[in-house]
């Protein structure tokens, strides 16, 4: 049987490098995926890791590679994706090795939106504007993030995995840092690249944020990973990157997971420690929203309400609302993918037609209904309700990271993209899946023994057999 395996993997090896070749020939890009392709099978953890690194790392719009294939515009997101996806069912073959699963519930909560969105593109769109359906049908792509985020917890365990996804975090914090001190320097001008935004005001805005508000929301809680293990040095910077980035949602987010916290975590053991950081990032926020760092500061939440920006996120809801409310089939399905809406822009004083808002939660009843909003916030509920049953030092670190996530869905449009649904993807599954205990892998080990058991039955009955063979 090992020759038959062996076999296998050097006719794969040997046909992927032809392919390699014939592909180098006529089109490079081809060649790239297919070598993609034989690292996946050669190293499979290795690319499920750095392939879902970068799609949650690279900012919306600002991928390096872009394609055109059968008329519709691809870029390296959707080929790592799919090169991860290969990677986990690679990384399965002879591994026995499982430490977490991920249950089968959980996987029926996360796959009903992407179903229910495709189920409902196959009905007529109810809208006086359409754009291409083709827009929205794409947002199950990023669902295919459950496949190796499902491998990754089996195989390194559900705690190693959510501090691997918190620890992420750290990158965008660094972006902001460097590209901030760059921009002062002259070295960085003004503008967006696949890592980062720098405004004319010196603003900088990295690429996965939402990795930053998770790390947020879990140290703020008492949680971690923590930076060279000071919970000081690593708050210090979490708070210099929000003043960097000035992005007043991120600070609420950040504030309606601490506010969970100290809720939350008056019952659990060595509470004191997470109330007292719940109770800090609350001061720390009333700080930021009062403008007590200036009134002409982002964060001066006052200030923030009488701008265009809020009044542009205010004509979103109302526009919504008057395209879905007053018709119970919109209100229950939505108008379905593709639809759009018209309304006044306030910078512009224009009127403009688009089919996505900053409000995640209005974009998903525009598209799919009350009935799709229910199934967008299934597994998140399901989530929850596991991480109540759990007895866990890090359970209120969890629950206010998930809660974060929930919150900056009101203002910014983070799981409106393909890089910040990896994102819930992934921090869903790794925090629903379930250790598995040491009594779970005992029928595997005696399956294992039990031919070596057999082996040594049959030869102590050949040597009887001799035996009674020399005594006649």
């Amino acid at each position: 049987m090992r020759h038959v395996v062996a076999g296998w993997k050097t006719a794969a090896v040997m046909a992927v490098l032809v392919a390699v070749v014939y592909a180098s020939v006529s089109t490079p890009l081809y060649a790239v995926l297919v070598v993609g392709l034989l690292i996946a099978f050669v190293a499979p953890t290795a690319t499920m890791v750095t392939a879902l690194a970068w799609v949650v790392l690279c900012r919306q719009g600002e991928a390096l590679v872009h394609a055109s294939v059968g008329g519709v515009a691809v870029s390296e997101i959707d080929g790592l994706l799919l090169l991860s996806v290969v990677a986990a069912i690679a990384s399965q073959r002879g591994s026995n090795r499982v430490t977490a699963r991920v249950p089968a519930s959980f996987v029926v909560a996360i796959v009903s939106f992407p179903l229910l969105l495709l189920v409902r593109a196959a009905l007529p769109t109810i809208s006086s504007y359409q754009g291409s359906a083709l827009v929205d049908i794409r947002h199950v792509v990023p669902y295919l993030a459950l496949i190796p985020a499902a491998a990754l917890v089996s195989r390194f365990g559900r705690e190693r995995a959510v501090s691997a996804l918190a620890a992420l975090g750290y990158v965008p914090v660094g972006v902001a840092i460097i590209g901030s001190i760059g921009y002062r320097l002259g070295l960085i001008a003004p503008g967006e690249s696949a890592l980062m935004l720098v405004d004319t005001a010196g603003a900088v805005r990295p690429g996965g944020e939402l990795l930053v508000v998770i790390l947020a929301a879990r140290v703020a809680t008492g949680g971690g990973p923590l930076l060279a293990r000071s919970r000081v040095l690593t708050a210090a910077l979490i708070v210099l990157e929000l003043l960097l980035s000035q992005t007043l949602s991120i600070a609420l987010a950040v504030g309606g997971g601490a506010l969970v916290a100290v809720l939350v975590a008056g019952k659990s053991r060595g509470s004191l420690g997470r109330v007292f950081g719940g109770f800090a990032a609350l001061a720390f926020l009333g700080l930021l929203v009062t403008g007590a760092f200036g009134a002409e500061s982002r964060f001066n939440l006052a200030t923030r309400l009488s701008e265009d920006s809020a009044g542009y996120r205010f004509a979103e809801l109302a526009a919504i609302s008057d395209a879905v409310l007053g018709d119970p089939l919109l209100v229950a399905l939505g108008a379905g993918p593709g639809s759009e809406y018209a309304f006044t822009n306030p910078y512009s004083g224009l009127i403009e037609v688009k089919g996505d808002a900053h409000n995640v939660y209005a974009a998903v009843i525009l598209k799919v209904g009350v009935v799709g909003l229910v199934a967008y916030l299934w597994p998140y509920l399901s989530t929850l309700r596991r991480l109540r049953n759990r007895e866990d030092e890090d359970v209120t670190a969890a629950v206010s990271s998930i809660v974060a996530v929930l919150a900056v869905g009101l203002t910014v449009p983070f799981a409106w993209s393909t890089q910040g649904w990896v994102v819930v993807v992934v921090l869903l599954t790794t925090l629903a899946a379930e250790d598995v205990a040491s009594t779970d892998l005992e029928p595997t080990y005696r399956r294992v023994r039990g031919p070596r058991r057999s082996a040594r039955r049959r030869s102590s009955r050949g040597t009887a057999n001799s035996r009674a063979r020399g005594m006649v």
